[in-house]
């Protein structure tokens, strides 16, 4: 073998190991990425949720508090 030849077969041995090292990645970036971005939508839509929920307990507290005290306003 050639001093060319064995450069060579040491490029495509180094390219064999490093072209799937960097899809891989690649892949787990985009991935890790993916999952953060949908992460963060769960976590806006549960937190408008709880913020809707929150404000009909406190309106629901307001009419019974109204209606306690219509009840009450005749009492001595």
């Amino acid at each position: 073998m050639s001093i060319s030849s064995i450069r060579l077969h040491r490029l495509l041995l180094v390219a064999s190991l490093l072209v799937p090292a960097l899809v891989f990645i690649a892949a787990a970036a985009w991935n890790r990425s993916e999952v953060l971005r949908e992460n963060d939508e769960a976590i806006s839509r549960t937190a408008a949720i709880l913020h809707e929920h929150a404000h009909k307990v406190f309106d629901t507290v307001d009419l019974l508090i109204g209606r306690v005290e219509d009840r009450t306003d005749k009492m001595s």
